[in-house]
C-alpha cells in the first residue's frame, strides 16, 4: 500500500513516512489533507472558539513594524496581573470557549516563572481548556534571558499546562530585511 492510500485509509504513519509528508509538494499535501477532511466530515466545517490574551505590551525588542510594543510607538504600557488574566479566562469559559491563546511581548520584567505560574493557574482551574501559548520568538527570548535551552523552556511550558504553541514571530525569511526591520529578534 502506498503512503497516500495508507493515509486515506486512516492508518498511522511511521517516522520515515512522516518525513516524506514533510518533503511533499505543498499543493499535493493540501489536496491530500482536503481529501481526508471530505472523507471524514463531508462538507462540514468546524471552528474553534478561543480568546487571545496579550498579557503585556512591554517589549525588550524594537521591531520597526510593530504597532503593539509599548517601547516603540505606544506610550501606554501595561502588564496584566494573574487575577486579571484569570477573570478573562473565567469569562470565556462561561461562554463556551475551548482554547485560550496567550502571546505577548518580550517583557524582561515579567519572567519565565510569571508565565509558568499563569499557565498552571489556568490549567488547574480550567483543565478542559486548551492552552496555546508563546510564539517561538518568545521561547527564544525566555531561553536567552534565563540561560535555558529551548527544550528546557518547552518542557517547563508543557509541565505547567501548555498544550500547543502558535505560529508567528519568524515570518520574515529574508535575513537582510529581517535584520533591518527587527534586528536582534530570533531568526
Amino acid at each position: 500500500m502506498n503512503l497516500k492510500d495508507k493515509i486515506l485509509a486512516g492508518q498511522r504513519v511511521n517516522f520515515e513516512e512522516a518525513l516524506t509528508l514533510y518533503d511533499m509538494d505543498l499543493f499535493d499535501l493540501g489536496f491530500l489533507a482536503d481529501t481526508i477532511r471530505k472523507n471524514r466530515h463531508g462538507k462540514k466545517t468546524y471552528f474553534n472558539i478561543n480568546r487571545h490574551i496579550n498579557p503585556t505590551n512591554v517589549c525588550a525588542d524594537v521591531c520597526k513594524f510593530c504597532a503593539y510594543s509599548a517601547t516603540r510607538k505606544n506610550p501606554n504600557q501595561y502588564t496584566m496581573s494573574h487575577e486579571q488574566i484569570l477573570e478573562i479566562v473565567k469569562d470565556i469559559d462561561s461562554r463556551g470557549a475551548k482554547e485560550v491563546h496567550i502571546v505577548s511581548a518580550h517583557n524582561p520584567n515579567t519572567g519565565l516563572e510569571w508565565y509558568l505560574d499563569i499557565f498552571k493557574k489556568i490549567k488547574t482551574a480550567y483543565p478542559h481548556l486548551h492552552i496555546k501559548a508563546l510564539t517561538a520568538a518568545e521561547v527564544d527570548f525566555l531561553s536567552r534571558e534565563y540561560g535555558k535551552s529551548y527544550d528546557e523552556v518547552l518542557d517547563l511550558m508543557v509541565e505547567n499546562g501548555v498544550d500547543s504553541m502558535p505560529g508567528g514571530g519568524a515570518e520574515i525569511f529574508d535575513e537582510k530585511v529581517r535584520d533591518y526591520i527587527c534586528k536582534g529578534k530570533v531568526t
